[in-house]
């Protein structure tokens, strides 16, 4: 299917007969008025030299110029495919085949009464693309090939939201199986989607420039108090996980060689002597390792200052008792480390404890994959945040 131009009043003859129903070329006497390599649709023997109508000869034909020779035709487009003679009137008229061909390119993108259709998907690892301010085609988004949702361009100055057209109307591309996926819509809550579940990632080209501009800069939040497998976040973003009366409790989060994160270990049992004492403890890998980490503090309660070192802990110390805790974690596979900075209560009469402790996994080799289970020391509640910083 395809769009034709027309020619007003345009007419020509045949210069040479055209022999039966399958030549795909003539020549015209001459093809002044018309373009050279346009396509038009001709109306062969409609008429004769006469004037005189010519219905069983008339034969429609679609072919390119070139010079005075008319090439690539198609035949028999209206009427029937059929020889012309020599001196035959070949004419360009509006025709039943340009409407129609009109009518089924508007209905692409619209619908019986003119509105627009949805916008229609894409293929696999195929951009959206529009120029910028140099004339340069940028990639406003697409779905790679792996399946990652890519906004942007990392050669733009930067990347700004605007408000969609449609409310709940997805803009859509398939993805490398045929799968039309959702990139961006805002849904019926009036909250904004970018992306897909069935996605295996949502991925955002860092451009050169100054970054984001237009949106608030908060990392996503993720809720994972009843996840039952690891999550990996991502850098920026931040977990939570709610506890009540745990002894202890998963974290559910993977961890890598590398990564380092900022953790908040928030417990909310009273300021009294409730009998929480013992250690508080992190077992990565939710495993524990005899002997393996070494934990150095100095602290300072109601009875003075005090410091200490021990060398016989089975998992990262966190603490004694309840506490309030601020944890800077390093997975380095051969300096794996916690820096901690601790409030504690709950087990003597010398509230608020100040503690500062550093806790070591004497091991070179062994790899943290999940950042592991808190383990408490008696029934405690309260939230832990952890945020990836690296």
């Amino acid at each position: 299917m395809g769009l034709y131009k027309a020619k007003e009043v345009w007419t020509g003859t045949l210069a040479s007969s055209i022999p039966d129903a399958t030549t795909t070329s003539f020549t015209l006497t001459s093809s002044s008025g018309l373009t050279n390599g346009e396509t038009y649709v001709f109306t062969i023997d409609r008429v004769d030299v006469n004037g005189t109508k010519t219905p069983n000869k008339k034969e429609v034909i679609i072919g390119t110029v070139s010079g005075s020779n008319v090439i690539d035709c198609i035949r028999g487009v209206e009427g029937t495919a059929q020889a012309h003679s020599a001196g035959a009137i070949v004419e360009i008229l509006f025709t039943a085949k340009h409407w129609n061909n009109l009518i089924e390119s508007f209905k692409a993108q619209h619908r019986e009464d003119g509105s627009h259709k949805k916008i229609q998907g894409l293929d696999n690892n195929q951009a959206i693309t529009q120029k910028d301010s140099a004339g340069t085609e940028r990639s406003i988004a697409k779905i790679n090939a792996s399946n990652i949702l890519e906004i942007g361009d990392s050669n733009l100055a930067g990347q700004q939201f605007n408000t969609p057209l449609v409310n709940n109307t997805a803009i859509k591309q398939k993805d490398s199986d045929g799968t039309e996926r959702s990139i961006i819509k805002l849904n019926a809550s009036n909250i904004l989607e970018i992306g897909n579940s069935n996605l295996a990632n949502v991925k955002i080209i860092s451009p050169t420039g100054s970054g984001f501009t237009g949106v608030d800069n908060y990392p996503t939040i993720v809720d994972l108090t009843n996840a039952t497998s690891d999550y990996d976040l991502q850098i920026g973003q931040k977990a939570i996980i709610n506890f009540s009366n745990n002894t202890s409790k998963p974290l559910r989060i993977a961890t890598a060689n590398g990564r380092i994160y900022k953790m908040y270990l928030n417990v909310s049992n009273d300021f009294s002597n409730s009998g929480a004492d013992g250690n508080v403890f992190l077992q990565p890998n939710n495993n524990t390792y005899t002997n393996s980490f070494y934990n150095t503090t100095i602290y300072r309660n109601s009875s003075g200052l005090f410091s200490g070192y021990q060398a016989t802990f089975n998992s990262f110390r966190l603490g004694y008792g309840f506490i309030f805790n601020e944890i800077h974690i390093q997975n380095f596979t051969t300096a794996k480390l916690l820096k901690l900075t601790i409030l504690g209560w709950g087990y003597l009469a010398h509230f608020p404890l100040l503690e500062i402790a550093v806790s070591a996994w004497n091991d070179t080799t062994t790899a943290w994959t999940s950042l592991g289970t808190l383990s408490f020391p008696s029934s405690t509640s309260g939230k832990v945040i952890v945020e990836r910083l690296a």
